[in-house]
């Protein structure tokens, strides 16, 4: 056992690569250009003048709806709504957001601004700023920050565009205002239906809460379980014991000494068959016989032995039992470890949601998290290995 937690923290560390949130394209954009949005109802347009310099300014030059192209800049005084022909302002606005993240009811009166980079820059702490603001003829009247929004911010996907945390997916750029709402949905699966003329939220759904909440329930499950069979195991012992107690005055019955070591064609099998995985395929054995240690730690302490010393006390029978206890511990964590391959191969393999792996990561696979993060097991070589040969027996598995 005294190498057994050098051996953990090995095994730990190849999941350094899976433990970064996943990137996208890495770019720095441009500066920010003018444009100019025609209204729906055909009778306004929508000026955003950039706040760069003018000779950064690509959209400097725009065609207007009649075909006409002008210098926003010198054409119109400011960032506002104003009625197709005129340069005078139906109100002005002292702000600029790029074309994407301004949603705009028909007439442009109503306008709804989302903040791309709401969640904070990647490589510090997680800084929630304002998610989305509200605004009629130009005027600010609700806002929400993405905290408020955002239930778990540490499972956010990160993006290296601009390199900062992604809060909204990224199809809910091209979001419409629909029949006065619009539905605004997160990369951590929560999904939001305003509506335009108060900022109410109409319907919300939060898949995070729930999952937490049965995870709970399971782990409560589980950790009654649990007690019912450390206590049913305790009780079994000690009927044991005292069954030997009872008995050590008897006459010595002869029989055959139990056996150290036993051997069976069952025994051949598993040991051929996880010596074989091993040597054709190392991730998958390693695995297999992590798995059977820990089954047969589980059967050792379930299971009543088939013969007790006579000469048994209740010091020797205690330390034994906490000898298969820490048996059985150390060989199930050893076995949950190594199942964070598999678990990460699937998900590269399947393209699971991002939120979901940071879960996976940041949750389920904690112990092993915190080894990579706090430790140099996650700097060292090759620790791709494991991870790339699950993500490849996956593969093999169609989509």
């Amino acid at each position: 056992m005294h190498g057994f937690p050098a051996m953990l923290a090995c095994l730990a560390a190849i999941a350094a690569p899976l433990c970064l949130p996943a990137t996208a394209k890495a770019a720095l954009s441009g500066p920010a250009p003018s444009y100019v949005r025609p209204m729906r109802d055909g009778a306004h347009i929508l000026v955003m003048l950039s706040d760069a310099s003018p000779d950064e300014d690509e959209g400097r030059v725009c065609t207007l709806p009649d075909g006409t192209q002008v210098d926003v800049r010198e054409t119109f005084p400011s960032s506002g709504l104003y009625k197709i022909g005129s340069t005078v302002p139906v109100y002005a606005l002292d702000w600029y957001e790029g074309d994407y993240m301004v949603l705009s009811s028909p007439d442009g009166r109503n306008l709804v601004r989302v903040n791309w980079f709401g969640g904070g820059g990647y490589g510090q702490p997680v800084t929630l700023g304002w998610g989305v603001k509200f605004y009629e003829s130009g005027r600010e009247f609700k806002n929400y920050n993405v905290a408020e929004l955002v239930e778990y911010p540490s499972l956010m996907e990160w993006t290296s565009f601009d390199y900062h945390y992604l809060w909204i997916e990224a199809r809910e750029y091209d979001a419409e205002i629909d029949a006065g709402s619009f539905e605004l949905r997160t990369t951590t699966h929560e999904r939001y239906r305003f509506d335009i003329a108060n900022g109410v939220i109409l319907e919300e759904h939060r898949m995070w809460p729930k999952v937490a909440r049965a995870g709970k329930i399971a782990l409560l499950g589980i950790a009654t379980l649990a007690a019912v069979l450390i206590m049913r195991v305790r009780k079994s012992r000690r009927n044991r014991l005292e069954e030997v107690l009872a008995i050590d005055d008897s006459p010595v019955v002869s029989e055959k000494p139990a056996r150290r070591f036993s051997f069976s064609l069952r025994s051949l099998f598993l040991l051929t068959a996880a010596v074989g995985a091993f040597l054709a395929a190392p991730h998958l054995g390693v695995c297999l016989i992590a798995l059977a240690l820990s089954a047969h730690a589980m059967r050792r302490i379930v299971q009543p032995r088939r013969s007790i010393s006579r000469g048994a006390t209740r010091g020797s029978s205690m330390r034994g039992t906490a000898g298969l206890w820490i048996y059985a511990v150390s060989a199930w964590f050893c076995f949950y470890i190594l199942s964070f391959g598999p678990v990460m191969g699937a998900a590269r393999r399947f393209d699971w949601p991002q939120d979901v792996c940071n879960a996976i990561v940041q949750v389920v696979f904690a112990p092993a998290y915190w080894l990579l993060v706090n430790t140099p097991f996650g700097d060292w070589d090759g620790v791709d290995y494991y991870f790339d040969a699950w993500e490849d027996t996956w593969r093999r598995f169609p989509l």
